[in-house]
């Protein structure tokens, strides 16, 4: 777990969230760069995140000063988060972020 008392601001933090479902959420980081994280396969075999595997349970989270955290304590580094993540826009970057129900739809 992350100890917020000793934050280093030099590194990458989540700023922002957006929910987008199932397990899926739109990430923001102070370093810029927004990652699009689907987080069931970087739960999966971690007995610690066993209980977010219940839907109604993973949406039980917020934004920290330096990450997301869930009802329980559970975090993620955001180093691993960014690098875990896919990028939300195409290469020609005309293309927006996918809304949530186009992101259902895939």
């Amino acid at each position: 777990m992350t100890d917020n008392k000793h934050i280093d601001h030099g590194n990458r933090r989540v700023t922002d969230v957006e929910y987008l479902h199932d397990y899926t959420m739109l990430l923001e980081f102070n370093m810029g760069g927004k990652r699009i994280v689907d987080f069931k396969p970087l739960m999966r075999g971690k007995h610690f995140f066993e209980e977010l595997l219940d839907p109604k349970k993973f949406i039980q989270f917020g934004l920290t000063g330096e990450t997301l955290e869930w009802y329980n304590g559970v975090d993620f580094d955001p180093d691993y988060l960014y690098e875990h993540g896919t990028e939300p826009y195409n290469v020609d970057d005309d293309n927006p972020i996918p809304s949530a129900a186009e992101l259902a739809m895939v």
